[in-house]
């Protein structure tokens, strides 16, 4: 009967975790619809970035002024900032400005805010 409650606990633990993950998460996310590679920046007035592994790699590269330069691939999406930043496609120049909790698509090239 002990295993029972335990096993009860650990379920409702484990349900309240993604709960609350899940209502905290307002990152801004980057979503290639396309085909193509795309090269891009990122600014922040803070300079807070995020990244998708919480780790730099070859894709990425992170200066402390803010800026974060990188390249997102064909059909993926990644973690781009917490509190908003401007997000530029050095491709094409586009440059818009996000908030917290966006979501960036970029379909045909253009990005667009859903």
């Amino acid at each position: 009967m002990k295993k029972v409650y335990l096993i009860v606990i650990m379920i409702l633990c484990a349900t309240l975790t993604t709960s609350v993950y899940g209502f905290d998460n307002e990152t801004t996310t980057l979503k290639n619809g396309d085909s193509e590679t795309y090269e891009y920046s990122i600014r922040t007035a803070g300079g807070e970035i995020v990244s998708d592994d919480g780790e730099l790699n070859d894709n990425r590269v992170e200066y402390s002024t803010g800026v974060r330069y990188g390249r997102i691939h064909a059909d993926s999406t990644l973690y781009i900032c917490k509190h908003g930043c401007d997000l530029t496609l050095t491709n094409t120049g586009q440059t818009i400005t996000v908030e917290s909790g966006d979501s960036v698509v970029i379909d045909q090239g253009v990005m667009s805010v859903e």
